[in-house]
Formats: structure tokens, C-alpha cells, sequence
């Protein structure tokens, strides 16, 4: 990954945190990560239509919100993991 210069430390990211997605179909998009992808379900927000899944690094890795037809799908989302300055 590339490092940030600072002028007086470097910052490098360790890894990729978390992503959020808006989906088409959060039913869908849960039953391919959890039971294709073998990732672990967390937390669902039914009334929002929200789901999360997690590899075991964190609270959730992937985020996901079912957004009404003709709206836009795709990454929303990205955090980084960043190491102590040096």
C-alpha cells in the first residue's frame, strides 16, 4: 500500500478496515457472503434492510443497505487501518 509523507513522519496503512455497500437485494447479498464467501453474519437491521458480516478481524468487515430499485448500488464506504507514525 502506499505511505502518506507528512514532511516529518510516514503513515502506511495496515489494511483495509471495513467497506459499506448499497445492494439491490440485501437478502441475497447476505445469503452469497455468509454461505458462497463463508464470511460470518453479525448483525441484520431488518427494519433498514441492513446486514453485516464479519472475517473475524473486526465488529464487521462488509456492510451492506438494500437500497429501492433504480438507485445507486455499489461501494458508499472504505475505512483504513493505519499504523502509528514513524
Amino acid at each position: 500500500m502506499a505511505a502518506l509523507e507528512t514532511g516529518k513522519h510516514t503513515i502506511r496503512p495496515r489494511r483495509l478496515g471495513h467497506v459499506n455497500l448499497y445492494v439491490g437485494n440485501i437478502e441475497a447479498a447476505m445469503q452469497f457472503y455468509v454461505h458462497v464467501c463463508g464470511i460470518e453474519e453479525v448483525f441484520r437491521e431488518r427494519k433498514i434492510k441492513a446486514g453485516f458480516v464479519s472475517n473475524g478481524r473486526g465488529h464487521h468487515d462488509l456492510g451492506m443497505v438494500e437500497l429501492a430499485p433504480r438507485k445507486m448500488i455499489g461501494r458508499t464506504e472504505r475505512s483504513w487501518a493505519i499504523g502509528r507514525a514513524k
